[in-house]
């Protein structure tokens, strides 16, 4: 049976080294809420280790999701497998995420 897991709060900056984690690993499906943004747009990344993340792609490129405050966003079916996540946004945000696995 799925469950939805704990949710995370993340905080997001504009710089790949000083963004939140997002564990994923577990699971196949997440959502997140945008607490308070400045960000209008986040890039996300991906990591088999957690350490190491590379700029996630689609056949279009990088993956890119136009955000807005107090809205809900579907973590992109590409991410799917990915052990760690990390949404880089274009300023600083905060997001509330939960996942289904």
């Amino acid at each position: 049976m799925s469950a939805f897991s704990t949710f995370v709060h993340v905080s997001v900056t504009a710089a790949l080294a000083t963004t939140g984690i997002i564990p994923y690993g577990d699971f196949v499906f997440g959502f997140f809420t945008v607490e308070s943004a400045s960000a209008t747009t986040l890039t996300w990344y991906a990591s088999a280790d957690g350490t190491n993340y590379q700029a996630a792609q689609d056949d279009d490129g990088a993956i890119v999701q136009t955000i807005a405050a107090s809205k809900a966003y579907k973590i992109p079916d590409e991410l799917a497998g990915a052990r760690y996540l990390k949404a880089v946004g274009d300023d600083v945000c905060s997001l509330i995420v939960s996942f289904k696995g």
